[in-house]
């Protein structure tokens, strides 16, 4: 992932037909994270991008991390980078154009599609994948 002059991961997890994609530092939107029914996304700046000295990387904002995601089919995004230029809009009552800001302790799912090879997890149920998240905002606050 581009985020600095240093390498930069995040992952790509697919399984029983679910994407969930961890990319939580970026500069430039990840394609990979394409088609992804669950995203962990960067949200540490708002309004404008954070560029680091020597033009080696920095943060997307949250309105163009949000226009990439639909843009590539994200079905649920939820912002765990959360910086402090964002944490001072959310508290002046701004709100992501799409997606969700991450709230650590919870329990994120993606349900799981029933196949006719694959038994579902008991009667009518269609199973369900979990994901356990912990945002990290800057300075140690949780949003919202």
């Amino acid at each position: 992932m581009v985020h600095t002059s240093h390498p930069a991961y995040g992952y790509r997890i697919e399984a029983g037909g679910c994407v969930v994609v961890w990319a939580p530092e970026f500069w430039e939107f990840p394609a990979w994270v394409a088609g992804a029914d669950l995203m962990f996304a960067e949200a540490a700046a708002w309004g404008r991008p954070i560029r680091f000295p020597g033009g080696v990387g920095g943060h997307a904002t949250v309105q163009d991390v949000a226009a990439q995601a639909l843009r590539h089919g994200v079905r649920r995004l939820v912002y765990a980078h959360i910086g402090r230029p964002v944490l001072r809009a959310i508290d002046a009552g701004a709100r992501p154009p799409a997606g969700e800001w991450g709230v650590e302790g919870r329990t994120y799912s993606v349900p799981l599609p029933v196949s006719r090879s694959t038994p579902a997890a008991g009667p009518g149920s269609r199973g369900r994948a979990v994901a356990r998240a912990r945002p990290s905002p800057a300075d140690g606050r949780a949003p919202g």
